[in-house]
């Protein structure tokens, strides 16, 4: 009755060691995964501030005077 007892108590610790590793081999995998989403999500912010810088430049040009735009020096024109 012993031999059972300890052979049951061997699966079980086996198998809560195997367990052990596995949950912790998820954890890395999800750690790895959410430092791929930060950065995908500060790269997105980044993207946004470029649009955003863009969209403030246009907006300067469209706010330029017409006459300011034909006043184009010498150099810019072609032969």
């Amino acid at each position: 009755m012993l031999g059972y007892l300890t052979g049951g108590l061997a699966a079980v610790s086996l198998a809560s060691c195997v367990y052990a590793g596995v949950l912790r081999g998820d954890r890395d995998a999800l750690q790895r995964d959410l430092a791929a989403l930060h950065l995908q999500l500060s790269a997105c912010g980044g993207r946004l501030q470029t649009v955003l810088d863009d969209k403030g430049s246009d907006h300067a040009v469209d706010q330029m005077p017409d006459t300011d735009l034909v006043d184009v020096p010498d150099h810019w024109l072609r032969p």
